[in-house]
C-alpha cells in the first residue's frame, strides 16, 4: 500500500512538472488556450505542434488513468499480503512439525558455542563402566561428581532392571536417586567388587519391562512384591501385610506355635482359626498326661478353640500353655462368684481373663464358634476350677484337690506343667479352668484370642 501511494505521488509530481514545462494543463487544453512571450504578445502554437501536444497529452492522461485504477491495485496488493501471511503461517507450521534434533542442529550451525544437550545417564545404554562416568558436567542435569556404573545382570534376580542400565551407585536413601521418583536406593549386604565396589545402587522395578522367559518368577527385594513374566512383560503382584514374597510368589506369613494341653475328662475338639486339628493326641482322655500340638498362626488375630467334656461327675477342667514368638500364654480364669450368680459385662471380672467360655451349660454354640471373626462378646470369662474341698489359696492349681495324683511319675500331674510351678517366676503358672459348674456333667467350649504382628 505504501509503495502505491509513493508511486502515485511521484506520477502526480511528474505530471505537474511536465505541464509546467509544456505550458499545458493536466486537465487538457481548450480552443481558447494561448501563450504570451516576454513582450506580452500572444504566440499561437503551430498546428502540427498542437496536434503532437494533444497526442502527448492524451498519452499522459491515459497513463494517469491507468495509475489511478487504485481499487484494482489495492485488491491485488491485499491478495499479495494474504499470500504472504499464508506463506508465513505455513512456515511456522513447518517449524512446529520439524524434529527437535533438526532444530538443535540448526541452532548449532547458528551458534557454534552452544553445548549440545546430552541424554541423562539414567536413560543411557552403556556397555562398559567407563561409559557410565559423568565428565565435565555434560550429563545434565546431574551432579558431575556423581558416580555411575553399568548395572550387573543379577539385579534382575532381585526384581530390578540392571542389564545395560547406567545406574547411580552408593546412594544412602531413595531421595538421592535422581531422574525419577521410580528409582529406589537398594542396599547390598556387602560391597560388590565386580560393580565398582558399590555398597548401594539406585534402581527401578522390573514391573512393566520386557522379560525373556515366560512364567519366570522373582521377588522384588525390599518391597514385598512378586514379579512374574506374563506375555513378555514383568507383571507385579503386591503381597499383603499377612504374606511375604518367596520364590516369586506371595505366601502367607506363618508363626510356628506349640500348645501343651490336658483335659479332664475328654478333649473333643482342638481348633485353630476355624480348622480342627487332627488327629488328637493319645492322652485326649487321660488328664494325668498332656499332649503336645504344633500349628501355625498368622499376623493379626488368631483364635484357638477347645471343646472339653466331663464324663465322671467329679470335676471337669482344662490346663494348657501356648508358646509363639517367644511368648508363653497360659490358661487362667477368675474365681467363681461368691453368690453363685454369673458375671455380666458390668462386673470387673468380665474382662479379667482372655479365655472365654460358652455360657450355656446345655446345648452347643454355632458351628463357626472357632472362626476368628465369630462374635464372642457374649461369652463370659473362664472360671478357675475346684471343688468344695479345694483350698481357696490353691484354687485351680496343679496338684490341688481333687487333682492329687502321682501316677504320671511326678509329684503333681500332669508333669508337663510342673516346671512352671517350681521356677522363680511369679504368675506364669497355668490353671485348671472350666465354667460355673465344673462338678456337673456337661460340655464346655473355650476361645482364646492372640494378636500377632
Amino acid at each position: 500500500m505504501k509503495k502505491s501511494l509513493v508511486l502515485l505521488s511521484v506520477i502526480i509530481f511528474l505530471l505537474f512538472s511536465c505541464a509546467e514545462k509544456t505550458g499545458s494543463s493536466i486537465y487538457g487544453d481548450t480552443p481558447e488556450d494561448t501563450s504570451q512571450d516576454k513582450n506580452g504578445k500572444e504566440d499561437q502554437l503551430p498546428k502540427e505542434e498542437e496536434e503532437e501536444g494533444e497526442v502527448d497529452q492524451v498519452d499522459e492522461e491515459d497513463k494517469v488513468d491507468d495509475d489511478f485504477e487504485v481499487e484494482d491495485d489495492f485488491e491485488v496488493e491485499d491478495e499479495e499480503e494474504v499470500d504472504e501471511v499464508d506463506l508465513e503461517d505455513k512456515v511456522d507450521d513447518d517449524f512446529e512439525v520439524e524434529d527437535e534434533d533438526e532444530v538443535e542442529d540448526e541452532d548449532e550451525v547458528e551458534d557454534e558455542d552452544v553445548v549440545p544437550v546430552v541424554e541423562p545417564c539414567f536413560e543411557k545404554k552403556c556397555t562398559t563402566h567407563e561409559e557410565c562416568f559423568v565428565e565435565n558436567g555434560s550429563c545434565l542435569p546431574f551432579d558431575p561428581f556423581d558416580k555411575f556404573g553399568c548395572g550387573p545382570d543379577y539385579l534382575e534376580e532381585l526384581g530390578y532392571r540392571g542389564e545395560e542400565q547406567c545406574l547411580l551407585i552408593n546412594c544412602e536413601k531413595d531421595s538421592d536417586c535422581k531422574g525419577s521418583t521410580a528409582y529406589v536406593c537398594l542396599h547390598f549386604d556387602s560391597p560388590k567388587p565386580e560393580f565398582l565396589n558399590a555398597e548401594s545402587v539406585c534402581v527401578r522395578s522390573l514391573a512393566g519391562s520386557d522379560c525373556p522367559e515366560e512364567g519366570k518368577k522373582v521377588c522384588q527385594a525390599g518391597a514385598n512384591i512378586a514379579l512374574k513374566c506374563v506375555e513378555g512383560k514383568w507383571k507385579p503382584y503386591l503381597c499383603g501385610s499377612t504374606s511375604f514374597c518367596e520364590d516369586g510368589e506371595c505366601k502367607p506369613i506363618e508363626y510356628p506355635a506349640k500348645m501343651v494341653i490336658s483335659v479332664d475328662d475328654l478333649l473333643v475338639d482342638l481348633c485353630v482359626n476355624g480348622v480342627s486339628l487332627s488327629p488328637l493326641g493319645p492322652n485326649k482322655g487321660a488328664w494325668t498326661h498332656a499332649d503336645e500340638y504344633h500349628f501355625n498362626l498368622v499376623p493379626g488375630k488368631n483364635v484357638i478353640g477347645v471343646h472339653g467334656r466331663d464324663t465322671g461327675y467329679v470335676v471337669s477342667a482344662i490346663m494348657a500353655t501356648i508358646e509363639v514368638l517367644g511368648e508363653i500364654y497360659i490358661t487362667d480364669g477368675v474365681m467363681p462368684p461368691a453368690d453363685d450368680v454369673e458375671y455380666t459385662p458390668a462386673d470387673p471380672e468380665w474382662d479379667a481373663t482372655l479365655w472365654r467360655y460358652f455360657p450355656d451349660a446345655v446345648g452347643s454354640p454355632r458351628n463357626d464358634w472357632c472362626d476368628k471373626y465369630f462374635d464372642d462378646s457374649h461369652w463370659g470369662p473362664a472360671i478357675r476350677a475346684g471343688t468344695a474341698s479345694t483350698p481357696i489359696d490353691v484354687w485351680g492349681h496343679l496338684g490341688a484337690h481333687p487333682w492329687i495324683n502321682t501316677s504320671c511319675g511326678f509329684s503333681r500331674c500332669p508333669g508337663e506343667f510342673l516346671p512352671y510351678y517350681e521356677d522363680d517366676i511369679e504368675g506364669n503358672e497355668p490353671m485348671w479352668i472350666w465354667d460355673y459348674k465344673p462338678v456337673e456333667l456337661n460340655d464346655a467350649w473355650f476361645r482364646f484370642v492372640i494378636y500377632l504382628p
